[in-house]
């Protein structure tokens, strides 16, 4: 079918909704004010009598093109990367692993985590990046954790289907202040390379022997 669909509503004499319906794989999170910002700008210019001047494009996503630097690079990142976290799972009518649980910050916890990486030149999602690979170790009693987080390649600047997912590993034998330097360190190094389509970055680990055929 159609990747967005558009249609008009009548809610009454004088008002009407647009409906849009668009598939993710067309337009990310990060795209949608800008596609609902340029939409409402052609209203406004139709309604003036003028042609709509559209100053957003749409772009294709990341080929998943890459060169051997970029590969080599995620090679050696991830080389100390568990191939399986064992975690406990939850068996067929037991539950559903993919539930959300909202655990908001008591805001003196917040303002000190937000302090420390100020004073480590570090973002809070790489202080909370952080506390998950502490929490990881934990649980599952691995020194060496890894977990992949999203990034938008063009945050914004134009409309399409930027996200890409990017690995993160930690060596967990340390203070939680050089975890978050780990994971500030991870970030900085990777955005040069962040362009390489994460399915790449796995088929290129399997055949280094760095990931197993069965785990992903």
């Amino acid at each position: 079918g159609p990747l967005m669909r558009v249609g008009v509503l009548s809610a009454g004499p004088d008002r009407h909704l647009l409906v849009t319906v668009v598939h993710h794989v067309a337009i990310d999170g990060a795209a949608i004010p800008l596609l609902f910002e340029q939409l409402g700008q052609a209203y406004t210019d139709l309604k003036a009598g003028q042609l709509p001047t559209l100053q957003a494009t749409h772009a294709e996503p990341p080929s998943g093109q890459s060169t051997e630097e970029d590969l080599a690079f995620w090679r050696e990142a991830t080389r100390a990367m568990p191939t399986h976290i064992p975690l406990p799972t939850i068996g067929a009518g037991q539950g559903d692993l993919t539930r959300a649980f909202k655990c908001p910050l008591p805001e003196d916890l917040e303002a000190k985590l937000r302090a420390l990486g100020r004073a480590r030149g570090a973002s809070f999602f790489e202080v909370m990046s952080a506390g998950w690979a502490a929490l990881l170790a934990r649980y599952t009693g691995e020194r060496h954790i890894a977990f992949a987080y999203p990034v938008n390649l063009e945050p914004g600047s134009r409309i399409g289907c930027f996200v890409n997912t990017l690995p993160m590993a930690f060596d967990t034998d340390a203070t939680f202040g050089e975890l978050v330097d780990q994971a500030h360190r991870a970030r900085v190094a990777a955005k040069p390379h962040q362009g390489v389509v994460f399915e790449r970055i796995v088929e290129s680990l399997r055949k280094g022997g760095l990931l197993d055929a069965d785990q992903s």
